[in-house]
Formats: C-alpha cells, structure tokens, sequence
C-alpha cells in the first residue's frame, strides 16, 4: 500500500524536476522517508578519474560529513558499477573489499543508476544494524530509480539541447516529448505493478471518484473496471454494509486521514467476502490532497477465525461462570490475580473487583501462605503437584477449608497459573464429629 504511495510520488516529482541535481535530490529524500536508514544518496560516475563523486544531496542521519568521492575498488560500490546490478550485505564486516568510513556501518545495499544505456552512478544505502535491507526493499529501489533514470536522461537532453544553443522552441519540443514518453512509461510501469498485486488497488481524486483500478478488481467482481469508477462500486458492495462505508469515506475525504474501512464485496459468484479497505492520500506541494491510493484485502477467513474464537470464549465463559467450584487465575510470573468466577467471588465473599490484582497471599491465612506459595511455585517450574487441602479466607474474617487443584495453561501467550478451590469444610465438620 505505502509502496505503490511511495512509487507514485518518484513518479510525479521525476516528472516534474527540471535538473539531474532535483531529481537526485527529491529521491533521497522520498526514499528516506520510505526506508528509515543511517546514510542514503547518489555517488555518480567520473570515468576518467576512476571515482564516484558524492552527490551534494547525500542524507547522513547525524549530519557528519561525507566523503566527496570513492575509489571504484570499494566493496559492493564499485561492482554495482562493474556489474550494473544491486547488491546487498547483510554484515559489511564479513565484506574484504569495504571501504569503513564509518564504523558504525553494518550493513549495505547499492543499487546502479543507469542513463543513455549506461551505469552512470549509484544509489547507496548503509545502515547501522545488521542485515538491514530486504529483498522487498531492493526491488522497491529497483522500480523507482527506473523513474529516477528516465528522468536523468530526460534532463541531461534537455541540457545538453541548451548547452549547444539549439533554438529554444526545438528544446521544448524535445523536452515536452520526452516527459510524455516518462509519462506514459510511468503509468504502463505503475498498471504492471498493479496488476501484480493479488488485491483490488484503486486510485480515486480528491473528491473520492475512483478513476482507475487494477485487473484484480474485474476479475474479483466479475464487473468491468470501467463500471466499477466513479461512485459505481456501490453495486459489488454488501446492501448492509453501504451506508456506513459511504460514510466513513466521506470522514476520510474530509479530514484527509486514511482509516480502515471493512465491508462485504460480492464476488462475481455471487457471494460475499470481508474485505479492509486501506488508503494513502497523495498530496502536492502545497498540501492539497490530489489523488488517493488504496487496496481492498479479502479478510473473510479472519473474520470468521475471529466470530469462532469469539464463540469458543463465550462458551468458556460460560462453562467458567457455571462452574460449582471457585475458579482463580494468576501470573505466572508476578503471582498477581488475573481473573475470577462467581463461585470465587461468593468463596471470598468480595466483589471480582476486590480480588482481581492482589497478590496470590491475600487468599490464605498467614501460616498457609509459605505452602501455598510452594505448591503453585512447582507448577511454575514444571512439576505437577498433587491436589492439596488449604484454607482461604472470607471477607469476614472466616477460616473456609478447600481442596485446590492448580494446574498451568496458556491464555493468550501468558502463562496463567489456574486454581480451582472446592469448599469441603461441610466434609471436615462432619469428619470432626
């Protein structure tokens, strides 16, 4: 989602750069934006001398100085030259050949810049913890300094248009051709990557008319992208679940903040799926929302994992509140009370409230806290305690024999400690007569 936001914008601002030096610099910063790193920038090719010159534009995140050029021997910056393709390490301390000038730098991914059918510098990328960069990362970079190059070669025509004084209507020409060529590589680029997606992508104005979608949301729907723009996907969209997502779009487009958006989409069977609408607002320079990115994602199997998790906890619950005997949880960990059931709360005499948070001594007279704190500690260490005979004490004051069984389980990745007390002090009054 943030991605095809990110691509969108190195396509706009590649269009509109007039100078190598703007496009260079627009890019380091989207991408630091995009990929939080300690150092991102351009290094360009001087052949003749046989370095890379550091572009004015390199971002460092403590605002060090950087060196102003490279020889072509340094690690994976001179074989992304030599072998116009990226590289990526994981640990630059396991790289013989890299060159430290920073010694906090674990790990590196450098990406070639090509122009006019040649590598003409790179984009390099250094971060300070190891194994930084993902494959996902590299073909992100991939795909956007495709723009990126496209609009170098663009710019150095036009300059070099103007520096042999060829008349200034010929170099607008020039100049207007190949923006429409960035143009339209551009959009066939973007619709490649869209159709590549396995969700629905759609892009709507600011007004929130949808005026493209991606293959996915044809062959999903069964219905014609070209009948789905505008404010025609009402159609595929569940009859109850209209009204509250015109709504909370129209929230959206208002405020200009994205939120999740769930609803049913009718798939071209005819039934209908959980979907979550995402979506990235794309603003120009002066602030104004001028496009929307987003996806639907089918979360059908969620929602009906969740609706069952969901009844099995009820049905938890219910078996938990119906049980005879009082039924205490604690962690594991801290020994604190967690939870309750209403036979624990009439054991105690105390409200749920009351119990819920004290530590697990408030329940035994003083002389059974040190054996209770045993038993329940063997469960914490993996022994399996036999049931043992114990006395809690009332709200009241009151000395009530129980027989706890503890046991340990896992409750939602927390190790609980579970008791279950039965009242027998009507079979040890009876044992004393």
């Amino acid at each position: 989602m943030r991605e095809l936001s990110f691509l969108s914008q190195i396509s706009a601002r590649c269009r509109a750069a007039s100078n190598v030096r703007e496009v260079l610099s627009m890019t380091t910063e989207l991408v630091v934006q995009a990929i939080s790193v300690s150092r991102c920038g351009f290094m360009l090719l001087d052949r003749d001398r046989g370095v890379l010159k550091t572009d004015d534009s390199f971002f460092h995140s403590d605002h060090e100085p950087v060196l102003s050029e490279f020889p072509l021997t340094c690690g994976i910056l001179g074989r992304t030259i030599q072998a116009g393709v990226p590289f990526r390490v994981a640990d630059v301390k396991s790289d013989p050949d890299y060159f430290e000038f920073d010694p906090r730098t674990r790990s590196q991914m450098c990406l070639p810049l090509h122009a006019g059918g040649e590598v003409i510098g790179v984009m390099n990328l250094e971060d300070r913890q190891l194994g930084r960069f993902s494959e996902a990362d590299e073909q992100l970079l991939i795909l956007a300094l495709d723009f990126v190059s496209s609009a170098v070669e663009r710019c150095r025509v036009t300059e070099e248009l103007k520096a042999r004084q060829i008349p200034e209507a010929l170099t607008d020409i020039t100049t207007r051709k190949q923006a429409e060529d960035d143009l339209a590589q551009s959009a066939r680029k973007f619709r490649d990557l869209a159709d590549a997606i396995p969700q629905i992508v759609w892009i709507a104005d600011a007004a929130g008319s949808l005026t493209d979608l991606n293959a996915k949301a044809a062959e999903y729907t069964g219905v014609g992208a070209a009948n789905l723009t505008g404010w025609s996907w009402d159609k595929v969209i569940h009859p109850d679940d209209l009204q509250e997502t015109v709504t909370l779009w129209n929230e959206c487009l208002k405020e200009g903040r994205p939120r999740d958006i769930a609803f049913r989409i009718r798939r071209a069977d005819g039934a209908y799926r959980w979907h979550i609408a995402r979506q990235v607002p794309v603003s120009d320079d002066s602030g104004r929302i001028t496009t929307w990115y987003g996806t639907c994602t089918d979360v059908e199997e969620l929602k009906r994992t969740e609706a069952s998790l969901q009844e099995s906890e009820s049905r938890f619950r219910l078996l938990m509140e119906g049980a005879a005997d009082a039924i205490v949880w604690a962690d594991a960990e801290s020994g604190l009370l967690t939870n309750c059931n209403h036979a624990a709360e009439v054991l105690l005499g105390r409200k749920r409230h009351e119990i819920i948070g004290q530590p697990q001594s408030f329940l035994y007279p003083p002389e059974d806290v040190l054996r209770c704190q045993e038993l329940f500690g063997q469960l914490v260490l993996h022994q399996n305690p036999a049931p043992s005979e114990v006395q809690v004490i009332h709200k009241d004051g009151t000395r009530i024999d129980v027989a706890v069984s503890p046991s340990v389980t896992q409750i939602k990745g927390q190790r609980i400690i579970q008791g279950i007390f039965r009242d027998i002090s009507s079979r040890k009054k009876a044992e004393q007569t």
